[in-house]
């Protein structure tokens, strides 16, 4: 089951990097990283989602596709703990971009150049960040589990 959850991560990762290499994304590797938006989109769902399920089950949803002794139930749980992630995924995404976008408008009249890049920064950047965490790791794990259910 490792492989079948390595193999769509890695070839994730490989089209993302190609992308970014196609687009010069190495040339100026800082451009991708904005803290605000990384901490908006990528690490409050998660923070949130884990408190929510808590932490144990939290490893357990990890866990699940790989265990062999993982039965219908913790498959299940593992399932509904991903399904809510994608949804804080993009809950916060959509909340960063209404955030950002409004900081630039607000920011538009007074000419402060440097904030308005901040501030696109944030809309953007979030957007990058919710559709890398889903599609690294909601994606991936979601298809595991189903897997591993339709061979219970």
């Amino acid at each position: 089951m490792f492989k079948k959850l390595f193999a769509p991560f890695m070839v994730s990762v490989a089209f993302v990097v190609f992308v970014l290499w196609l687009a010069g994304g190495f040339l100026m590797p800082y451009v991708l990283v904005d803290l605000p938006s990384l901490l908006i989109a990528l690490v409050a769902p998660c923070v949130v989602n884990a408190v929510q399920f808590g932490w144990k089950k939290t490893r357990q949803a990890f866990n699940a596709p790989f265990a062999l002794d993982s039965d219908r139930e913790t498959l299940t749980a593992a399932k509904a703990f991903f399904s809510s992630l994608g949804r804080y995924l993009g809950g916060f995404t959509v909340f960063a971009v209404i955030t950002g976008t409004i900081l630039l408008l607000a920011n538009i009249g007074g000419g402060q150049a440097n904030q308005i890049g901040r501030n696109i920064a944030v809309a953007l950047l979030s957007v990058f960040y919710g559709a890398l965490g889903a599609i690294l790791f909601v994606i991936p794990w979601l298809g595991a589990i189903d897997e591993r259910l339709s061979e219970n």
